[in-house]
């Protein structure tokens, strides 16, 4: 029986367009209304979740950042928040720059979500009311950040990622992950890992892994779906994602979620 569904939402819940399709919204519904736990695991800040989690007309547990947050979005209570310590940071920040990559630096606090970047290191701006230049960002940071990031092409980031991995900075680990738009290098805390975060959630609400349905299409999908004791692959996931699944559902245009919640839950 499945009690927790652990669904991932770029290219799996939503597509480009930011929208749940009224299929996968009806699933869902139909699951909770047969007690089974929704939760929304991401590489998203609470910030750009938490619209998402409006769209389905509740706000539950939510495993953020890449699992470097999870909390519940209407209590507010917080499971787990796996910052960077400064220094450790800073060192991540002069690592991308040196690779090549222009850093980000998030915050993903409850109180607040700030994103600096170095001026001379320009990124796409995609939160102009949170991103801002911070022309320190190589000698000093106003907060213990959550990730260092960067964005780009996947055959220019991807190689840059996989040369960090093999040597991440002490105290971290490289994670990949992407949209539509821009493959996304992440540098977080060693306790970070959205099947970290999944597994805090599990825990808080007595479930089981083998009670866990879990849905995603990317790299930082892979660990939670072997996880689960029913990993499901979105058609449009990457093919290492598809090996390490126990079924592939259809694309998110073909409302691959809604297939496997039918399937599996309903």
């Amino acid at each position: 029986m499945i009690r927790a569904l652990f669904l991932d939402l770029d290219g799996t819940l939503v597509g480009p367009s930011n929208t749940v399709s009224p299929r996968v919204r009806g699933a869902l519904a139909r699951a909770r209304e047969r007690g089974c736990h929704i939760v929304l695991c991401t590489g998203r800040s609470r910030v750009s979740t938490e619209p998402v989690a409006d769209q389905l007309g509740f706000r539950g547990y939510a495993v953020m950042s890449n699992g470097a947050l999870a909390m519940h979005l209407g209590t507010r209570e917080v499971l787990c928040r796996n910052v960077l310590p400064i220094p450790t940071a800073l060192q991540a920040v002069r690592t991308l720059i040196e690779a090549g990559a222009a850093p980000q630096v998030y915050e993903d606090a409850v109180e607040s979500a700030r994103i600096l970047y170095h001026p001379d290191y320009p990124v796409e701006i995609h939160n102009p009311e949170r991103q801002r230049p911070w022309p320190d960002l190589t000698e000093r940071l106003p907060f213990e950040p959550i990730c260092i990031s960067s964005f780009g092409p996947e055959e220019t980031l991807r190689p840059v990622a996989e040369r960090l991995a093999a040597r991440p900075p002490a105290g971290t680990f490289v994670e990949q992950a992407g949209t539509h738009a821009a493959w996304c290098l992440e540098i977080h805390h060693t306790q970070s890992g959205k099947c970290n975060g999944l597994q805090r959630v599990a825990e808080r609400l007595g479930v089981s892994p083998e009670e866990v349905l879990a849905i995603g299409d990317h790299l930082n999908d892979i660990r939670m779906l072997r996880f689960a004791g029913v990993g499901v692959a979105m058609g449009n996931a990457r093919p290492e994602v598809r090996e390490a699944a126990d079924w592939v559902t259809g694309t998110v245009e073909e409302d691959g979620v809604g297939q496997a919640v039918e399937r599996f839950v309903l």
